[in-house]
């Protein structure tokens, strides 16, 4: 049971570090999640309508379930494309040139990126 869980965290955690560097997996992912309740709710709405002996609707339903499908999918490429070119942009654009120490109106050791506990700083700095 142990070895389950552990497996199946591990398995999560290697989705999620894929999920940020992924343009494609998230909007995958979430697609997948819809068709399912749509198509779990396809289902529930067939139940109904065979118990209720109401046919009626049957067709119709098929094409909304069909159709939102079709949109969803739609959706999805959509977002993958948008963030294919966001990232492709974002590649292609001219690196800033970077400010010389001595032009930093900061202190030296000081850096916005990396900020640095107060330990680490006391460790750092050489002694009197």
């Amino acid at each position: 049971m142990l070895g389950r869980v552990i497996a199946w965290s591990a398995f999560v955690v290697g989705l999620r570090s894929y999920w940020h560097k992924s343009i494609w997996f998230a909007p995958v992912i979430v697609a997948a999640i819809a068709v399912v309740v749509i198509t779990f709710g396809h289902g529930e709405y067939l139940e109904f309508a065979e118990a209720s002996q109401a046919t009626r609707h049957i067709a119709l339903s098929f094409a909304v379930k069909w159709g939102s499908i079709a949109v969803v999918s739609l959706i999805a490429l959509l977002v993958i494309l948008r963030n294919k070119r966001r990232k492709a942009r974002s590649t292609t654009l001219p690196t800033q040139e970077k400010t010389s120490q001595d032009e930093s109106k900061l202190p030296q050791g000081v850096d916005l990126d990396h900020p640095r506990s107060a330990a680490e700083r006391i460790l750092n700095e050489p002694p009197p």
